[in-house]
């Protein structure tokens, strides 16, 4: 009889643990976790958007004139209001490349890819005629890295906005900043 007992009290044990084990099936869980998120500015954000530098590290002519960073997004002044500038706007029918306006840089740890949809942008030249802009698509393979571009408008009726590079073809590695 105390061998029945026996078998009965370890079968029980077993079939309780295999309950308590086997199981996965839960009401619910709580738990608390932390994150931290700050957002930055655009020049010191992990994608860095800031004014091209000249050669000696201060900003150059033409991001100067046409780049705003007074506040925490850049901003481009390409308009007849625009004070720096003697010129009231771009010629019609033509492509215009500006050089050194913008330099991307990426302060993060990991590689990025940018590109840069011009789909919802609305640019009209002084008759009221549509515009296209042209930005080129940047791929940066490498973590602290920089690049400094051009942008091109194109004002010619009818044609879509399209960049105008000669040193690419619409992708291009971002490389290092020189020393």
């Amino acid at each position: 009889m105390q061998r029945r007992k026996m078998l009965a009290a370890l079968g029980s044990v077993a079939v309780g643990g295999a309950t308590a084990v086997s199981t996965g099936a839960f009401t619910s869980v709580e738990a608390d976790r932390e994150v931290d998120i700050e957002v930055a500015g655009d020049s010191s954000a992990y994608l860095g958007l800031r004014k091209a530098a000249d050669g000696s590290g201060d900003p150059g002519a033409n991001s100067d004139a046409y780049v705003d960073t007074s506040g925490a997004e850049v901003s481009f002044d390409f308009s007849s209001s625009n004070n720096d500038v003697s010129g009231n706007g771009f010629n019609p029918n033509a492509v215009t490349e500006i050089d050194n306006l913008l330099e991307v840089q990426n302060q993060g740890t990991q590689s990025v890819f940018l590109s840069v949809d011009t789909a919802d942008l609305d640019l009209q030249d002084s008759s009221g005629n549509q515009a296209g802009v042209g930005l080129a698509v940047v791929e940066d393979e490498t973590a602290s890295s920089n690049l400094n571009d051009n942008i091109a408008f194109d004002s010619r009726r009818g044609q879509p906005g399209r960049w105008h590079d000669r040193r690419s073809d619409h992708r291009r590695r971002a490389g290092n900043r020189p020393g």
